[in-house]
């Protein structure tokens, strides 16, 4: 069982956990593009990951995606509405890359387990 749910297999699940997260806030934000006064969240996690391997123990840590408020918005615009439609496409391309990584790295781990099971 330790090979199947290992501390990898872990975090690459939190990984894609986060990732789908984040897709939703990044939707969040574009279906309030026209919302008076709306500002626009984002999903932090890689910094709390970088954060526990920095320490050396990301294995041992539950890192955890949380929302938050964009860090990187502007003033916005006469209304209050602070979201850039070009910005959160652009975030949410970035996303599904690394959604897509995410779930291609954690089939190939049980690719491999699958091989090592049938025996070649």
């Amino acid at each position: 069982m330790q090979l199947l749910f290992d501390e990898t297999t872990r975090l690459l699940s939190e990984m894609i956990r986060a990732a789908s997260l984040r897709h939703q806030v990044l939707s969040r934000n574009i279906a309030n593009i026209d919302t008076p006064g709306y500002r626009p969240m984002d999903v932090r996690f890689g910094e709390e990951l970088r954060l526990a391997a920095d320490v050396g123990d990301a294995a041992a840590t539950i890192v955890r995606a949380t929302v938050v408020a964009d860090p990187a918005v502007g003033a916005g615009r006469y209304d209050g509405n602070a979201v850039d439609l070009d910005r959160q496409m652009a975030k949410m391309a970035e996303n599904a890359l690394w959604h897509n990584v995410m779930i291609q790295t954690l089939n190939s781990r049980m690719n491999l387990l699958r091989t090592a099971i049938r025996g070649g």
